[in-house]
């Protein structure tokens, strides 16, 4: 079987078909925050079903042009309206593996048929393309020249086919004629989420719902993970003790992974002058809401929907900076926080230098999957087989049917690079190995392997007096800064990983204070760190460490003013990006 993304379509049995659509769970994830901060309370009465009217309408993060497109839908996808109201002219939906904002106009009450040859005005010789990086060839030969590789539901017309023959000539949308193999083409879209066994709330799954071909629709670990809970549904006797029968389908899949496969490519990082801008906007940040409620006053429907609105906006800072901890409005009803921290920091100009372009450094957080992506680099994915429990052990322990782990890994190296405090660059390859233990049929120990302080840099000394008067034992603190000091070594700062060769073993730094108010924004002060990597005089890699008080274990603030938070942009092609940050962890769990 060839690995994905080589350039040859992954046939499959005549029963499947492969797919490049991003996964469910990606749609959702990116376009959750948005959607949860903006989302009415309905019940499923006032949750009526649409039908789309037209073919490659978007669906978008928010109700707006300008916002992320987070997918596409087809005519006749059947969605349910989330929400009654209207939000300049886009209406909030879910279904078919998405959940956004579309344009209203292409949505309609009344039943919409799906696209088929030869029905409701469609081409009978029309076609769509069963299947991801299906060849099309010069020739009616496998061996004949490949012209490109179509992705899934493509639109092709069928020029020729014969009785008996594995090749039909098609004809593509630009006039390109050539042969590819018959079995996929179809003569109606594949809905993707209906496959996967998408549905919602306590609906019931789709009826043509096969785990087995949403693997080889869009192959990857989530989609064997969904096999494998299948399998235990069929086969509830073995339990989690076992023992688990061998399933072919599974071990196909298995293989597949640890054959390797190219990961998607990430999004690109956020960008410091979109955030600037966004940060910039000119709102009420005191939360008429929290002044009435206290009062005991209702709150107007235009109030609650302009303080989501900007809720939204500050929840977006948030998460793209790392920064959760200031500005919560149940504090004092305060949410500009966030705004004006960030429209206070002013990192030093840039022009193209080290780095030019997202493919070429990752942030250390990054699995080898969305490494995978990002460097072109293919990774594997192998798991570990699961052992019956012993009669002395407990019945439920870690582990997914009959795997115990699984480990990504990069079949190629890259470049771990430590950043150092005074400039020094500690750079060593790494395959970016990462192993995860499947806590499926039981949940994991609360915090193990849990260690304080920051995860990738040395912390100051004096941080770690929060500890003398939180009730922690000096016992834990002395292991919580043994094992801290572990991983990160003295003056460590960042680290983060790149394909690019570095051209010295030391950066020039420069180094700026600046003092902050800090009821306007969580910090009293901070300083920038701005690292040329190159020796041009240009800052590759910056660094605005933050000081104040730190937001402590389960809502215990400090009382003194810890350098606790760190972002980190880096000098892309001349524009500053937001590689990462990393926080001073105070504790875990309860």
């Amino acid at each position: 079987m060839p690995v994905a993304g080589s350039g040859a379509a992954m046939f499959l049995p005549a029963t499947m078909t492969t797919s490049s659509t991003k996964s469910v769970s990606s749609t959702l994830a990116a376009s959750f925050f948005v959607v949860a901060s903006l989302l009415h309370t309905v019940t499923r009465a006032e949750q009526p079903p649409r039908w789309v009217t037209a073919d490659d309408v978007r669906v978008r993060q928010g109700p707006d042009t300008d916002k992320k497109v987070v997918g596409v839908l087809r005519r006749g996808s059947t969605l349910i309206l989330k929400d009654a109201i209207e939000h300049g002219g886009f209406c909030l939906i879910e279904g078919e593996g998405q959940y956004g904002y579309v344009a209203c106009k292409y949505l309609s009450a009344q039943y919409v048929p799906r696209a088929k040859a030869g029905e409701a005005g469609v081409d009978a010789a029309q076609r769509w393309v069963g299947g991801t990086a299906l060849t099309l060839r010069e020739a009616a030969q496998p061996d004949a020249r490949v012209i490109k590789s179509l992705a899934l539901n493509t639109v092709v017309k069928l020029v020729l086919e014969e009785a008996g023959k594995p090749y039909c000539e098609v004809q593509l949308a630009d006039g390109t004629r050539g042969y590819t193999a018959c079995r996929y083409l179809v003569s109606t879209p594949i809905v993707v989420a209906q496959v996967q066994g998408v549905y919602y709330g306590d609906g019931p799954r789709p009826a043509n719902y096969d785990p087995v071909k949403a693997f080889w629709l869009d192959p990857g670990w989530q989609a064997l993970e969904a096999y494998a809970n299948y399998l235990k549904e069929r086969r509830p006797e073995p339990g989690a003790a076992g023992p688990w029968p061998r399933d072919e389908a599974l071990e196909k899949m298995k293989a597949h992974l640890a054959l390797g496969l190219k990961g998607k490519k990430p999004e690109p990082y956020a960008d410091w002058a979109e955030i600037k801008r966004k940060a910039a906007q000119e709102h009420d940040f005191k939360m008429a809401s929290y002044r009435l409620r206290l009062e005991k006053k209702t709150v107007p429907p235009a109030v609650s929907e302009r303080e989501q609105r900007i809720e939204s906006i500050a929840e977006e800072l948030r998460t793209t900076t790392g920064l959760w901890d200031i500005g919560n409005a149940n504090d004092d009803g305060d949410m500009g926080r966030i705004f004006r921290l960030l429209r206070a920091l002013e990192f030093a100009e840039v022009r193209p230098s080290f780095f030019r372009s997202d493919a070429e450094l990752a942030p250390p957080g990054e699995m080898a999957e969305q490494a995978s992506g990002r460097f072109n680099i293919i990774f594997r994915q192998l798991t570990t087989p699961r052992r019956p429990p012993k009669k002395a052990e407990e019945g439920y322990q870690a582990g997914l049917y009959d795997m115990l782990s699984r480990t990504q890994i990069l079949v190629r190296p890259v470049q771990r690079v430590q950043l150092f405090r005074d400039g020094r660059l500690a750079g060593k390859a790494s395959l970016m190995r990462g192993e995860e233990t499947l806590w499926r049929d039981v949940e994991e120990e609360m915090c193990a392997g849990f260690v304080p302080g920051f995860a990738l840099g040395e912390s100051d000394k004096a941080i770690w007096r929060y500890f003398d008067t939180s009730g922690d034992t000096k016992e834990f603190i002395r292991r919580g800064m043994a094992a801290n000091a572990k991983n990160n070594p003295p003056g460590s700062l960042y680290a983060f990983y790149t394909t690019a060769t570095l051209p010295a073993e030391i950066a020039k730094v420069t180094e700026k204070p600046i003092k902050l108010n800090r009821e306007k924004t969580g910090f009293i002060r901070g300083t920038y760190l701005h690292y040329d990597l190159d020796g041009d005089g240009i800052a590759d890699i910056a660094i605005w460490e933050g000081e104040g008080f730190g937001p402590g274990h389960l809502g215990g603030t400090t009382t003194t003013d810890d350098r606790w938070y760190r972002l980190v942009l880096a000098n892309i092609n001349g524009a500053w990006k937001v590689l990462g940050s990393d926080r001073f962890q105070y504790g875990c769990g309860c």
